[in-house]
């Protein structure tokens, strides 16, 4: 077991790191029972270029001297992994990491957030930032497929668009029906004004998450089967040439707990 201390030099955000050693490394950043970003890294395999990106969650207690913001924080936090991994694991060229983004709501609904922000960057949230790419040739050329019918005239009748989403599961429950019947006929003007999919997606998105959990998902699935391909394509965020102003240290065990590191035993 390692542990160690990571602090951001442009934000003074500090990080606690529990690093598993075995057949490979689980690199644990969080605090108390949150882990904030979890990191596979294959030291022993010989083509190992990449480690794995598992998770980035969000949670306000990420940061050891105060509270992680939404969005910058995110950012501050993958920078700095990103500059840790570079640093420990000199061979490792990129994350890897496959795109389950989401937003939750309430009642455990959860909405995904992939696609608003293709709608709005024309790539995902980390490759928009983090400067990545999806990583095989396929899944580039899906990606523009997508933008491509994202930038398309709507063909769909408000109608036949209501039948579709009457269909989506849970589709008995209050909440739902209450959505068919009070909500949604709101969008018409809108969904009928709009003159592309794109500008509609990014207009639905910008509603309460509780509405647009239920529907918007298999709506997309129906007009294009490529947003679903997406969810499965690999994409990769650069290490190698990119550069982070960090301090990062070993921290003995006790001095790791006082910080309020991460202490959940890990599972597989």
């Amino acid at each position: 077991m390692e542990y160690h201390r990571i602090t951001s030099k442009k934000t003074g955000n500090i990080f606690t790191v529990k690093t598993f050693i075995g057949f490979f490394h689980r690199i644990m950043i969080g605090r108390n029972k949150n882990i904030c970003l979890h990191i596979h890294v294959y030291p022993d395999e010989d083509d190992c270029y990449h480690a794995e990106l598992q998770a980035l969650g969000y949670d306000e207690g990420c940061v050891v001297n105060g509270f992680m913001t939404r969005g910058d924080g995110t950012k501050d936090l993958l920078n700095a992994a990103r500059e840790f991994i570079k640093h420990r694991y000199d061979f490792v060229l990129a994350f890897t990491y496959k795109d389950t983004s989401y937003t939750e709501c309430h009642n455990n609904l959860k909405v995904d957030m992939m696609f608003p922000s293709i709608c709005k960057y024309r790539t995902n949230w980390y490759s928009h930032y983090f400067s990545g790419a999806p990583l095989f040739e396929n899944g580039v050329s899906l990606l523009k497929e997508v933008n491509d019918f994202l930038d398309t005239k709507i063909t769909i009748n408000y109608s036949d668009f209501m039948d579709i989403i009457a269909d989506v599961p849970n589709k008995n429950t209050d909440i739902y029906n209450k959505i068919l019947r009070f909500i949604l006929p709101i969008y018409e003007k809108y969904y009928n004004g709009q003159k592309t999919y794109r500008e509609f997606i990014a207009y639905v998105y910008r509603s309460e998450c509780v509405y647009v959990a239920y529907w918007l998902k298999p709506f997309l699935k129906h007009i294009n089967q490529d947003f679903m391909k997406l969810t499965s394509q690999v994409w990769i965020i650069p290490i190698k040439d990119t550069s982070y102003d960090i301090d990062y240290s070993f921290v003995s065990e006790q001095e790791y707990l006082m910080l309020g590191g991460y202490v959940k035993d890990y599972i597989l």
